[in-house]
This record gives structure tokens, C-alpha cells and sequence, in this order.
């Protein structure tokens, strides 16, 4: 971080959005150079690598074995006990194998039996399972990815609607989402919306999940909070700074897209089956909680934009208090109260 002060890259001000990027790149730079010097990775010997057919139950049978054979060396009598452990141990570890074996074998129809020899390490180049448009099965993993990223973000030049009233209202969403975008930018900041205090930025930092998977920039939320005295005064330069020249960093535009295979799906080779997961950056989402909280918990509320009954993005308000209000005015109508 001091390094990055003396460069000129931190601590100055952030006039543009030139100055923004060049901040938020040096921040993000600084914070990864210092956990990575902080935590060294933790290299696991290779006997201890996991096996799949390993279980909770094994684990505790190893400790009733293990317990067994330390009597039986300090006294004969325990003999019978600890052949009895070790027939249950031994047993039991045959049978978690077979079963592994026999999944693992039945399962090729499957992809959780490719995706086992990738866990286990024993293959470079696994094969994929997601089959392509025409139906085949794809084989190349560049392919595979190239796919999934034309399933999710398909070619917008590439679709032509022949539809007419579908693509005219098609533009007319664009256009008012483009009009929405411009009343944003004139509309904030306000004369009586003063700059992001230190307060809001350490609360939205600190209710924040501190080991919830991080996006490009590899920082989780428990870096942000262990090292909150020297991030605080530059995070809150960017985000101030973000705020009143409407600006969003372009080094925050950036995600990690993962694919995740949807729960409860019979067939794992259709693309269908996946939905993609966006990882960010860390400070990016410190921001959007900032202002997600200014507007809608303070000048929302204040200026009455939310309609009275709405129980969605404002606080205080839940589901389980929607529920209740359902409830209660049900019973009072079952009543004749109303």
C-alpha cells in the first residue's frame, strides 16, 4: 500500500475516470500482494490425499480400531476387543470401496463419473459431457466452454426476431432503460445526499460473509475486514469519487463466470442443466451496498417512491412480515372485522 502511494498510484485526488481506474487497479494490486505474503498456501503431503470412499463412519471406526490397539499393547486382556474393532474397520473400509467402485463404474452414463477421475487427479485432460446443438457430445474443453458461452450470452447480431410486435418491444424496453440510465445520472448525486461517511463503509464491510467466493481481484470479505485501518481511507476515496462523477470502474466490470449444474436434473449433458454463476470483485459489491442502501432505505423511504404495501428491497420488511399481514387480514375478513 505505501508503495503504491509513493508511485503516485494511491492517496491522490480522484478528479477523472482515468485517476479512478489507475486507484482501483493499485488497490486491488496492493491488497493481493500482501495476503499472498501473509498466507503462504498450504502444500498437502501427497499421502494424505483424499480418497472418494471415504466416509464419517470410517473415520469414527478408525478411532475405535486405533483406541483398541493401544490397550492391546498395554495389556493382553484387551485382545478379544481389539480383533473385534479391527474385523469392523477392515469390513466396513471393503465395503465403502466395492460401493465406490460400483458407483463409479455404473455411473459413465453420468457425468459425476468424469467428474470423479478429475477429483481424483487421475486424468490431464478430462472429457466433457455437454452435448452440443446438433446433440453430439462434445469432446474438445475449449469447445465446451465456447458452448456455455454462446448458451449464456448468445450473439445479439446473430438473433433476428421474426416476430415485428417482440422486437418493437424490444426496443422500446432498451430505450426507456437507456432514459432510466440518464435521469440516474443527472438525478445523483443531490444537494442533501453528502459524500459516503466511514460509518456506511465500514458496515457494509463488516455485515458482509467473509469467506464467500471471490471474483477477479481473489479477495474474500475477511481481507477487506483484517486489514480495514489501511483499506478504509482509499476505498472510501474510490467510492466517493465513483459517486460523484457517476462513474463505475472498469477493473469492477469484470467477473468470474461459473457454471454450476442445477440440482434435481435427469439429464446433466443438456446445456439447460447449468446455470451460470458471476463471481466480483469484493469492493465492487461494497459499493453497490452503499448506494443500494441510500436509495432504497433512505431517499426512497423519505421521498416515497416505494408504494405502501410493498415488502420487497426495504428494510424492515420481509417475507415473513408480508405472511403475517396476509394472515391477519385474511382472519379479520373471516371475522366480518372489515
Amino acid at each position: 500500500m505505501a508503495a503504491a502511494v509513493a508511485a503516485g498510484r494511491l492517496g491522490i485526488p480522484l478528479l477523472d475516470p482515468t485517476t479512478v481506474d489507475t486507484a482501483v487497479a493499485a488497490l486491488a494490486e496492493a491488497q493481493w500482494g500482501a495476503f499472498q505474503a501473509a498466507t503462504p498456501l498450504k502444500r498437502r503431503k501427497s499421502w494424505k490425499k483424499a480418497v472418494p470412499w471415504w466416509t464419517p463412519e470410517l473415520s469414527a471406526l478408525k478411532v475405535r480400531f486405533r483406541r483398541a490397539r493401544k490397550k492391546r499393547r498395554r495389556s493382553a486382556q484387551h485382545e478379544e476387543e481389539f480383533q473385534r474393532e479391527r474385523l469392523a474397520f477392515n469390513r466396513a473400509m471393503r465395503t465403502a470401496k466395492r460401493r465406490s467402485w460400483r458407483k463409479f463404474c455404473s455411473g459413465e452414463k453420468q457425468p459425476f463419473g468424469r467428474v470423479y477421475k478429475v477429483l481424483k487427479g487421475r486424468g490431464s485432460n478430462p472429457i466433457s459431457t455437454i452435448r452440443g446443438p446438433d446433440g453430439v457430445l462434445i469432446s474438445d474443453p475449449e469447445q465446451s466452454v465456447a458452448t456455455l458461452l454462446d448458451n449464456f450470452f448468445p450473439d445479439k447480431a446473430a438473433e433476428v426476431s421474426e416476430d415485428a410486435t417482440v422486437a418493437a418491444a424490444q426496443e422500446s424496453v432498451e430505450r426507456q432503460a437507456s432514459q432510466f440510465e440518464n435521469w440516474c445520472r443527472l438525478s445523483l448525486p443531490d444537494d442533501d445526499d453528502g459524500p459516503f461517511t466511514t460509518f456506511e463503509l465500514r458496515r457494509e464491510i463488516f455485515q458482509r460473509g467473509g469467506y464467500k467466493a471471490p471474483g477477479p481481484d481473489m479477495i474474500i470479505g475477511r481481507v477487506l475486514k483484517e486489514c480495514i485501518d489501511e483499506v478504509e481511507p482509499h476505498l472510501a476515496s474510490v467510492t466517493n469519487a465513483c459517486r460523484d462523477l457517476g462513474y463505475f470502474p472498469r477493473g469492477w466490470k469484470v467477473e468470474d463466470g461459473v457454471a454450476c449444474a442445477k440440482p434435481g436434473k435427469k439429464d446433466y449433458t443438456l446445456m439447460k442443466a447449468y446455470r451460470l454463476l458471476a463471481l466480483l470483485c469484493a469492493a465492487s459489491k461494497i459499493l453497490e451496498g452503499m448506494m443500494t442502501s441510500r436509495v432504497s432505505s433512505w431517499r426512497a423511504e423519505r421521498r416515497s417512491w416505494f408504494h405502501e404495501p410493498a415488502y420487497g428491497s426495504r428494510p424492515d420488511r420481509n417475507r415473513d412480515g408480508a405472511v403475517e399481514e396476509l394472515v391477519t387480514r385474511a382472519d379479520r375478513a373471516i371475522r366480518g372485522w372489515v
